[in-house]
């Protein structure tokens, strides 16, 4: 299955927690795992990529939340997030669009 697990260092339900309570967003949350699925897509040529990038950029800012313009602490922790996240994605899609492209037999993983 082709799929992409991108990491977020919170949840899209500590949005709110964030947006009011300041407090709240200096306590660590643990990270979520979101699942995007490519296998739809075409990621040799250049519409698929950007759909997956797209895919991507939603799953990202619903994982990480919603600034708020009242809580710049939690704005900089949700901003640290989605960095992270989008970094981690981009090496993923980088290798998936090299395989896509390649002439040779995909191999996931070896020994």
């Amino acid at each position: 299955m082709k799929i992409l697990p991108i990491l977020a260092a919170f949840a899209a339900t500590m949005s709110a927690t964030l947006a009011t309570s300041p407090a709240a967003a200096q306590a660590p949350v643990s990270g979520v795992q979101v699942t995007i699925s490519y296998a739809d897509l075409d990621l040799a040529s250049q519409s698929g990529v950007s759909t997956l990038n797209r895919r991507i950029l939603n799953a990202v800012q619903a994982a990480c939340g919603t600034e708020s313009p009242s809580d710049p602490h939690g704005t900089n922790l949700i901003r640290a997030c989605r960095h992270r996240s989008l970094d981690q994605a981009s090496s993923q899609v980088r290798r998936a669009v090299t395989l896509a492209r390649s002439d040779g037999p995909t191999v996931l993983a070896g020994r």
